[in-house]
């Protein structure tokens, strides 16, 4: 932490941290808010490690057959030893408290949290990731501005189906995902909880593609 402390004091954050989906995106903001120094952080996820997850996500071929939480947690105490690191299955109308970071495939599950949630004075603020092959784009609200609420809630007005017709895939029909653009969307995911942790609005929307050398916000 001594690289960073003068900017960004991790202490300063007195609430959890929820990450909803412990994939791609979920698992490579996991570990750079370890690198941050969190320490109160609760990772959902019912899945396990897969062979092709090594890839895009931030598991090794040891963690293959383990459940994602499990892996993950293993590897976020590597980093900040004294994280307390609560593992969660699928989440179900459970109440969340704090900061909630959606890292989800399904857009379903997404607006089911965010109807939830909606009128719950448990949320600080709600992040939502979502990526394709070459482009992301990082959406947030500060749970006691209802018009960031609003423009998150109008963000999610499409359907599963909708989203997938526009998601790059491979010839056996596997969704097609690549770091530089897991990075990238999950470092402007990660600046903007620190900005708001120092007192900044957040950004309520970045769109991002680091292939075409784009980020607009």
């Amino acid at each position: 932490m001594k690289k960073f402390i003068d900017f960004f004091d991790p202490s300063v954050v007195t609430v959890p941290i929820h990450i909803i989906g412990c994939g791609a995106l979920g698992s490579t903001t996991a570990i750079m808010l370890a690198r941050c120094g969190i320490t109160d952080i609760h990772l959902w996820d019912f899945d396990t490690v897969e062979e092709h997850n090594i890839a895009n996500q931030q598991y090794v071929w040891s963690d293959v057959d383990e459940l994602k939480t499990v892996a993950l947690t293993k590897h976020y105490k590597a980093i900040t030893p004294r994280a307390q690191v609560v593992q969660h299955g699928a989440w179900d109308d459970d109440t969340l408290r704090g900061i909630v970071i959606l890292a989800l495939d399904h857009i379903d599950t997404r607006k089911r949290i965010l109807n939830y949630h909606y009128h719950k004075q448990t949320i600080s603020a709600m992040l939502d990731i979502r990526m394709r092959l070459k482009d992301a784009t990082h959406h947030a609200a500060d749970w006691s501005n209802d018009r960031q609420k609003v423009s998150l809630k109008e963000s999610m007005n499409f359907t599963h189906e909708e989203a997938m017709a526009n998601t790059p895939v491979s010839a056996c029909n596997m969704t097609l995902s690549i770091m530089p653009t897991v990075q990238t969307v999950c470092s402007v995911t990660v600046a903007n909880l620190i900005n708001y942790f120092k007192g900044q609005p957040l950004s309520p929307l970045v769109l991002v593609n680091p292939f075409d050398f784009i980020m607009e916000g």
